[in-house]
């Protein structure tokens, strides 16, 4: 909850723009919804979504997982 409106939104595009810095090239949200579909989420067959998923499943994630906040909102 926040007592922002969208805030949300901005977090969960801080969190993409951190990935994607990490070279990580999706997100995994499960469950598809009218939100996600409008900041532009994809529903994969699970055929589609196992195969890219065994891709990625072997590549090394960063050394540190923490970043400060404030650095990933300067890369939206």
């Amino acid at each position: 909850f926040s007592r922002i409106d969208n805030a949300s939104k901005v977090a969960l595009l801080a969190l993409c723009r951190t990935l994607c810095g990490w070279d990580f090239p999706w997100l995994d949200a499960q469950v598809p919804n009218p939100h996600l579909s409008r900041m532009g989420a994809l529903t994969l067959p699970r055929p589609d979504f196992l195969r890219r998923w065994h891709a990625l499943v072997e590549r090394r994630g960063p050394e540190r997982w923490h970043v400060p906040f404030a650095r990933a909102c300067d890369l939206a």
